[in-house]
């Protein structure tokens, strides 16, 4: 009978173990929840977090890249110019990435997508000059520094 019952002793000690250890990799962060509200940033390493009462949330703060979709547009001169773009982004501040923002991949991608398609939508008078060239005026759009303070995510194109 002894034996059945530290049997099950050890059964309950090994769930709860594996539910209170978690390893966060060293280029990510864990922000920690206790009963919903944030208690602060966990990690790299072997991370203790009560079990049933405290959950923990991972950010990534490698560089992500991201393709843009293709746009066209017309010039002055009408000719049909087809542009594309890859966004490079990482997470700046990790705490502000999970509490400001619910998806921050998301967001980054359709902020980038729809400053994309704002300035595929002007009319360029051509690629000659270097104030034309379209590729500063979507790095100037994507408000990247606006991002970094409110968001905590870093943008490059």
């Amino acid at each position: 009978m002894s034996w059945i019952l530290y049997f099950i002793i050890a059964i309950v000690v090994i769930i709860l173990l594996s539910a209170a250890l978690k390893i966060v990799q060293e280029y990510e962060r864990g922000g920690v929840f206790r009963l919903g509200r944030f208690v602060g940033l966990r990690g790299p390493g072997l991370v203790v977090i009560i079990p049933f009462i405290e959950r923990i949330r991972k950010v990534d703060l490698r560089v992500i890249t991201m393709d843009v979709p293709q746009q066209e547009c017309m010039t002055v001169d009408n000719v049909t110019v087809t542009v594309d773009a890859v966004i490079y982004f990482r997470v700046v501040d990790a705490a502000d990435a999970i509490l400001k923002v619910l998806d921050y991949i998301k967001a980054t991608s359709h902020l980038a997508l729809s400053n994309h398609a704002v300035v595929t939508g002007m009319n360029y008078t051509g690629f000659t000059g270097e104030n034309n060239f379209p590729l500063g005026c979507l790095r100037s759009t994507t408000g990247g520094h606006l991002l970094q303070k409110r968001l905590g995510i870093a943008i490059t194109m």
